[in-house]
């Protein structure tokens, strides 16, 4: 929550507080008689989940064909310019960091376990010699 919603919810009188209370309840127990899913939250790193039952799919065929890469979608990007690598490792943290799928792994005992961030490792290989094209 927010430090602007805070202020205002400290504002709000008791009975109005209160009436607040009351109707988020009542739409909380009319989407679990709907069966409309209730909010998403985000699991804490070192978070044990059941995997679904897509995620136990691709678990299994990921084991019947010897760990094969069938779901990387290899993708090429042309950079013209200087790269500033510092700057690109921290974008790529960044996005590991901001996005729990690109942490979540598949483990043996077929649960899910989402690492906790950390800096994402670049390994840079100097080609010297090769031509530019």
């Amino acid at each position: 929550m927010d430090a602007d919603l805070r202020e205002r919810l400290a504002t709000l009188s008791p009975e109005r507080r209160a009436a607040l209370l009351a109707r988020l309840r009542a739409k909380e127990m009319s989407r679990a008689r709907d069966g409309a899913p209730g909010p998403i939250t985000a699991l804490a790193p070192g978070t044990i989940a059941p995997m679904s039952y897509a995620q136990q799919r691709m678990w299994f065929l990921d084991q019947l064909m010897d760990h094969q890469a069938i779901y990387h979608t290899p993708v090429v990007l042309r950079l013209r310019g200087p790269l500033d690598v510092p700057a690109l490792g921290r974008a790529l943290t960044a996005l590991v960091a901001r996005h729990a799928v690109l942490r979540t792994r598949f483990a043996q005992d077929r649960q899910i376990v989402e690492d906790p961030p950390a800096a994402v490792p670049l390994p840079l290989e100097d080609l010297p010699g090769l031509d530019p094209a």
